[in-house]
């Protein structure tokens, strides 16, 4: 039977986040939102930062962040396999 709460491994990967971070909840937003993780790692750092806000006392409002998983290949078109047939 599991416990309600996070598992251990996931505590970990919330704790990691928060090396690259600095300052206020908001501050952090702000952070993440302008770095370059992929928008999964994105979405996941933002719910950590919104649950320590909660846990310190100082909600915020929850980031609408909309996350692409492209799930569809990529083909490139017949000009474009030609082009690195011929390099």
């Amino acid at each position: 039977m599991q416990k309600k709460g996070n598992r251990e491994s996931t505590i970990i990967r919330k704790i990691k986040y928060f090396t690259n971070l600095s300052g206020s909840p908001e501050e952090m937003v702000t952070q993440v939102l302008n770095g370059s993780w992929r928008d999964k790692v994105k979405s996941n750092a933002l719910d950590a930062i919104w649950q320590y806000a909660e846990f310190i006392g100082k909600p915020i409002e929850k980031v609408k962040f909309r996350v692409f998983d492209n799930t569809e290949a990529y083909v490139p078109n017949p000009d474009r396999l030609r082009c690195f047939c011929t390099e």
